[in-house]
């Protein structure tokens, strides 16, 4: 198949919300996961050249996210992950942002493994080498962490495949453009909700406080029955591409 490559503006955003639905869990996509949830859809107007789309014809295949901020290069000045760096990123709307930032990247279910996921990174980082930035860092969400919801992040890190690679398909595709492992998010994304909203987002039922392993969830959820709530905290992990 023949794939071509477009930025995406305002006009497509009403595409790339129904196309997420298929992509992101619904706890990720309607949670209230504070300032950050209202940011996503600004993104298309005021960041139109750093989003992006691949396209077979005229159908959406994968869509990119980022946002251009400033990082010092030490870890120490990372944002705290996905809800920080967007934060950040709108925050500055400066020139001398020298960092792009990646903030998803979405691959339909039809096409995935065919190699897009590669493709997606290396034309977010030519979007990066275009607008003159020196670097590109992503809170990366670790596509098959959620098997194993009880380990913490540096636990599922540690975990090796046979050939002594990164266990994770997805940090695997990222460490394969030379990208490094900065270190763990621990607050990357924050998803609240009530028990019943919580239900709804997993077909699950949720009889008592406690923590609960979920589709899509990469940690358990904690429910309070009492204070009906029900607040999922997500960590990522950061990694920062080369940009030769």
């Amino acid at each position: 198949m023949e794939y071509s490559f477009a930025n995406l503006s305002q006009t497509d955003l009403k595409e790339v919300l129904l196309f997420n639905q298929d992509i992101w869990p619904a706890f990720l996509r309607e949670a209230d996961g504070g300032p950050a949830t209202k940011l996503y859809e600004p993104l298309h107007s005021e960041f139109s050249g750093f989003q992006g789309a691949l396209r077979v014809g005229t159908r959406l295949v994968a869509v990119i996210n980022s946002i251009p901020l400033r990082w010092d290069g030490t870890r120490k000045d990372l944002p705290e992950g996905w809800n920080g760096a967007l934060l950040k990123g709108f925050s500055e709307r400066s020139d001398l942002s020298d960092t792009l930032c990646a903030i998803g990247v979405g691959i339909a279910p039809s096409v995935r493994g065919q190699g897009l996921s590669q493709r997606c990174l290396l034309e977010m980082k030519g979007l990066a080498q275009k607008n003159g930035l020196r670097r590109m860092i992503a809170p990366v969400r670790p596509t098959a962490k959620e098997e194993f919801p009880h380990l913490t992040m540096e636990e599922y890190l540690s975990k090796k495949t046979a050939n002594g690679l990164l266990y994770d398909p997805w940090l695997r595709t990222h460490a394969r453009l030379g990208a490094k492992i900065l270190g763990v998010a621990e607050s990357s994304v924050t998803a609240r909700g009530t028990v019943d909203q919580w239900e709804r987002w997993t077909g699950m039922s949720f009889p008592k406080s406690g923590r609960y392993a979920i589709p899509g969830g990469l940690v358990p959820v904690d429910i309070d029955i009492e204070r009906n709530l029900g607040t999922y905290l997500e960590p990522n992990v950061w990694m920062e591409h080369p940009m030769s």
